[in-house]
């Protein structure tokens, strides 16, 4: 049977009557049943009533707290663990050891509890925005949709913690240990995380946009489908990291390391990966056009229809590259500029380098087959023994190139230029539109 408002009421006066500060504990002790939630709504109700009349006005400012930090230590001490709904607002509770406790749907805005305990604690919903938290341990506690913002995390012990949908905007997690922590849907909107330990956390579907994650490990970190627009990941390390759909438009990761990270459909339109290392990356349906990819390392990457249209890769380094099999076009590198990058022994069929700008490209031993270079320029580029067969070569220029033992059956060179290049050994079985190319000596 419920309790209703006059019995709670009436526990209340009691209370006072006795010179005792009716606190939630104090009123369900008095009532011997009830909900936290229930009794906390009544007192509430009850100090408003006594402050707006003058003669008890001092007696409600007397009884403002709900509950005080020793009262809650002594029931602790004594074997109570369940303060679910408890008003804790504002709290003293430095360096307390309360491991387990049950603290869910809790009121501890502005509560002190640098260096506390509550290891495995059940903080589910509880509200900690503007709580100092400094040098806690909260390992294996469940944080499961709980109010951070602007909370002060800086040290706190997070490993193993559940963290999912968890409000952390403007929070300060400055050499916080989150290893092996769920923060799946959790906000982290503009948090500053730079130089924390991150390695395996789950941020599954979490928002981080603007975060600051310079330096950061994330080492086999699950990020799928997380928001990483216009995060700063500079120096971070995402290696074997999961961001399978993650959104990553105009996001900072020069120097970043990316090797062998799984990356099937993320966008990272505008992104800037400046000397990043995606050795070995999963690039398929990968989003990268208008990226910087300035000397970044490929060598490895998978990259079947990954997107690089607009995309700069001077001096990038795509050494065996690898587009696995399939009928369609592969890998979009239109209007790219690659000048100067390494695509030795890459793996590119039916690539499109429409336009794109290949000066000083190397690719020698590459499969090119059947690709696109309409108006490309691929003029110094070194090109032996590369395969490219029917690939179309319309209006490329490809002047003081290397071909030396390239294959070139079947490929259409309308209007070609190999003027100055070297044709030693060229297979030019079957090719289209000879005779409108140009070269030092006819063929």
């Amino acid at each position: 049977m419920s309790l209703t408002v006059e019995e709670i009421r009436a526990a209340i006066e009691a209370l006072v009557a006795a010179g005792e500060n009716p606190t939630q504990v104090k009123v369900r002790a008095k009532l011997g049943r009830g909900s936290y939630a229930t009794i906390n709504k009544v007192l509430r109700e009850w100090r408003q009533e006594k402050t707006s009349e003058p003669s008890v006005a001092g007696l409600a400012n007397q009884y403002s707290k709900s509950m005080d930090a020793n009262e809650l230590l002594s029931l602790y001490a004594g074997g109570e663990r369940n303060f679910s709904e408890i008003d804790l607002s504002e709290v003293f509770l430095v360096e307390a050891v309360l491991p387990a406790i049950n603290l869910s749907s809790a009121d501890l805005r502005g509560a002190n509890l640098t260096k506390i305990n509550l290891r495995a604690a059940n903080l589910k919903r509880a509200n900690l925005s503007d709580a100092n938290l400094q040098g806690a341990d909260l390992s294996g506690a469940d944080l499961t949709g709980a109010f951070l913002q602007n909370a002060d995390l800086t040290g706190v012990e997070l490993r193993g913690a559940r963290l999912t949908k968890a409000q952390l905007e403007g929070a300060k997690l400055s050499g916080v240990n989150l290893v092996g922590a769920y923060l799946e849907q959790a906000n982290l909107s503009k948090a500053d995380l730079s130089d924390v330990n991150l390695s395996r956390v789950i941020f599954n579907q979490a928002t981080l946009i603007g975060a600051n994650l310079q330096r950061s490990n994330l080492i086999e970190a699950s990020l799928q489908q997380a928001n990483l627009t216009g995060a700063n990941l500079t120096g971070a390390d995402l290696s074997r990291g999961n961001l399978t759909d993650a959104r990553m438009e105009q996001a900072i990761l020069i120097g970043a390391n990316l090797m062998n990270a799984q990356m099937y459909s993320a966008n990272l339109t505008k992104a800037n990966l400046f000397t990043a290392n995606l050795s070995g990356a999963n690039l398929t349906n990968t989003n990268l056009q208008e990226s910087n990819l300035d000397e970044v390392d490929l060598s490895g990457a998978y990259l079947q229809l990954t997107y690089f249209a607009n995309a700069s890769l001077q001096r990038a380094k795509l050494i065996n590259v690898n587009v696995g099999n399939s009928n369609s076009l592969l890998v979009v590198l239109n209007n790219a500029n690659l000048s100067g990058a390494d695509l030795s022994g890459a793996k590119l069929p039916r690539a499109n380098f429409t336009q794109a700008n290949l000066v000083e490209v190397n690719l020698s031993k590459a499969n090119l087959t059947e690709s696109k270079f309409n108006q490309t320029n691929i003029s110094r580029a070194k090109i032996n023994e590369a395969n490219l067969q029917k690939a179309d070569l319309t209006q490329a220029t490809i002047m003081d190139a290397d071909l030396t033992g390239a294959d070139l059956s079947g490929a259409n060179c309308d209007r070609t230029n190999f003027l100055g290049s070297n044709l030693q050994d060229v297979n030019f079985t079957g090719v289209t539109n000879k005779a409108s190319a140009l070269f030092d000596t006819l063929l």
